[in-house]
C-alpha cells in the first residue's frame, strides 16, 4: 500500500503514513527487495507467478494420500460393484 493509501485509510498525514511504512519495512530489507522485484517483474511481463515451496506441496501431498478416502453421502457402502435391476 502506498503512503498516500495509508493516509487516507487511517486519517493520518501522508508524512506520517510514510514514516509507518519506513519503519515497517527498515528492519526488514530483503521483504522490501523481494517486493520491488516482483513489482518489476509485473510491469516488464505483465504478469506475475505465485511461489510455492516443493516442500510443503511434497508435505501436503503425503498428508492427504495418508487419510482414508472420503465419502459422501452417496457413496455406496461396500466395494462389491453395484447392479441394477432390469426395468420390468
Amino acid at each position: 500500500m502506498s503512503a498516500f493509501g495509508l493516509a487516507q485509510q487511517l486519517g493520518l498525514e501522508r508524512a506520517t503514513a510514510q514514516a509507518y511504512i519506513a519503519s515497517y519495512f527498515n528492519p526488514l530489507p530483503a521483504v522490501a527487495k523481494y517486493m520491488e522485484e516482483t513489482r518489476k517483474t509485473a510491469r516488464e511481463r505483465g504478469y506475475v507467478e505465485t511461489r510455492v515451496r516443493p516442500a510443503l506441496v511434497a508435505a501436503r501431498d503425503q498428508e492427504l494420500q495418508s487419510r482414508p478416502p472420503r465419502r459422501g453421502p452417496s457413496a455406496p457402502r461396500s466395494t462389491r460393484p453395484c447392479r441394477a435391476r432390469p426395468r420390468t
